[in-house]
């Protein structure tokens, strides 16, 4: 079953759920008395699941060879840190498997850093692609009591 659709891309309810999780367990690790409402919680998910997504089109759009580029320097974290490490923080911080932890918080940031150096001697020009991808991607969320609208993640109350 989907949680939502991202240009006709299915986000599944198990990868919905796995970065649910994982917020979850970060929040309670970090025991950081933010007392987000399980509401927001969800609603954060969404947002990072679209947000992977809008950046693998940013990537695509603003030179094919960035998504190698993230690759590159995310096999440069794999390899600063040891395996056994980054297992433990993915599981301890997280509660996900190496392979998750990778997929979900550490490619992402790759992306982030990878678009950030091509654009950093014009910062505006990549905000402004970014906001341009937020605005015209299809987006539709399945998950109850959330929609998107105007490029954003919304609470139906």
């Amino acid at each position: 079953m989907p949680a939502l659709k991202i240009n006709g891309e299915v986000v599944s309810m198990a990868e919905f759920n796995k970065v649910l999780t994982a917020i979850e367990t970060f929040e309670n690790a970090g025991k950081s008395g933010n007392n987000e409402s399980r509401t927001d919680i969800k609603k954060r998910a969404l947002e990072n699941i679209i947000e992977s997504k809008l950046l693998d089109i940013a990537l695509r759009t603003a030179n094919a060879r960035l998504e190698e580029q993230s690759e590159i320097l995310l096999q440069g974290a794999i390899k600063e840190n040891s395996s056994a490490s980054l297992t433990e923080a993915g599981q301890k911080l997280y509660g996900l498997t190496l392979e998750d932890f990778k997929k979900i918080v550490l490619l992402p940031q790759a992306k982030k850093d990878a678009l950030l150096d091509h654009y950093k001697n014009d910062p505006q020009e990549l905000n402004r692609i970014l906001d341009i991808i937020q605005k015209n991607t299809a987006v539709k969320i399945y998950y109850p009591g959330y929609s998107w609208e105007n490029g954003e993640v919304t609470v139906i109350k």
